[in-house]
């Protein structure tokens, strides 16, 4: 599977100002704590609830310094694609005041051995750490203007290489480049540390490996739509805590101890009929995603499996380990294809059941 980690926002909870202590620790990652130290709304790095690319959650990565998340699982890559719907407020110049993305390399997870920023005039230019690596690009960010941006960056000392592309357009590429800083591979990608007094905006992201499996190339212009639980599926062995299974996990933000499902008995299933997208053809599928949000509450707890059952069969997640606190966002499986290995369809899709499996 190629597609490490996609992210849309929607099923995120607005976010309350938290703060995070600076220093060398790792950043967190994303939907868990946003590193705030402002009071001020506008200056927040969280969730915002309406004003995205398509109408509705967004991340908004606010004007202070040492703010933002790191996305994704660490996957140490010699190269790696991102793309994501981004929009500025305004073009800062090269100040290394903030960056539009930072490909991470550390094992702390807060140091960008490589990052992309702009010039006041809309041209990108990759950098390591303080040394610009290759030419700028031709004019690609316009203040104000969701674009869909999409970056190749391999990391070599001598066969570095970058290619941008914008609204599935390629307007630039360079090959032969030193972008290895302290490490072989990068780790993850980060949004934060931006520009100053000026909020950046972020919205339907994905994350590839171009070494892996197809799809493992440029995705182009992409919209992440949110689909939750509407009825019991195939096999519900949990127990809900009140109603029926489905509507123990069906708000529309994680609501904690308000409704949930539990079970202690491993191999333990439940499942959900889930609602349709709201895109109709030509739009093609691309993938599917199932997330969970659990909670370990004994030191007995079992980890789940994610898993997706379509009309021939069901594909799962290995075991993954549950916290004792509640983690949004972080439980996360991408299925890249249906379950007999093949491309997805708006009609496989909307026939879906998503569920999870005690381990």
């Amino acid at each position: 599977m190629s597609i490490i980690h996609m992210e849309g926002w929607d099923g995120l909870p607005v976010e309350a100002p938290l703060t995070w202590g600076g220093g060398g620790g790792p950043r967190p990652r994303i939907a868990l704590n946003y590193m705030d130290a402002s009071t001020t709304a506008a200056n927040r790095s969280q969730v915002v609830g309406t004003g995205g690319k398509f109408g509705g959650r967004h991340f908004n990565l606010g004007t202070n310094a040492n703010e933002g998340v790191v996305l994704g699982p660490a996957f140490c890559l010699e190269e790696v694609i991102v793309g994501m719907w981004f929009k500025c407020g305004a073009l800062p110049g090269f100040t290394g005041a903030g960056y539009v993305c930072q490909f991470v390399t550390n094992a702390y997870e807060n140091f960008p051995g490589l990052f992309i920023d702009s010039d006041t005039t809309g041209h990108l230019r990759l950098v390591r750490y303080t040394t610009a690596v290759s030419t700028t690009t031709p004019v690609v960010l316009q203040a104000g203007v969701w674009s869909f941006l999409e970056f190749y960056v391999r990391i070599h000392d001598t066969l570095g290489a970058w290619t941008v592309r914008k609204n599935g357009i390629t307007v630039h590429e360079a090959t032969g480049l030193d972008t290895k800083q302290d490490a072989t591979t990068i780790r993850s990608v980060g949004l934060y540390k931006p520009w100053a007094g000026n909020s950046l905006k972020y919205d339907d992201l994905y994350i590839m490996d171009p070494a892996g499996a197809t799809p493992n190339t440029f995705l182009g212009p992409i919209r992440i739509d949110r689909i939750s639980p509407t009825a019991n599926g195939t096999t519900n062995n949990f127990t809900p805590n009140t109603g029926s299974n489905f509507q123990a996990v069906d708000e529309d933000e994680p609501d904690s101890d308000t409704t949930y499902i539990e079970s202690s008995t491993a191999g333990h299933i439940d499942e959900y009929t889930m609602g349709d997208i709201s895109v109709s053809d030509p739009e093609v599928p691309i993938a599917v995603g199932v997330n969970a949000v659990p909670q370990r509450y004994s030191h007995l707890g079992k980890d789940i499996k994610l898993r997706l059952r379509d009309a021939s069969g069901v594909q799962q997640s290995a075991a993954l380990e549950v916290n004792y606190a509640y983690k949004r966002g972080m439980m996360k499986q991408i299925f890249d294809k249906d379950s007999l290995g093949g491309a997805w369809s708006q009609t496989t899709v909307n026939g879906v059941e998503a569920g999870v499996e005690l381990a």
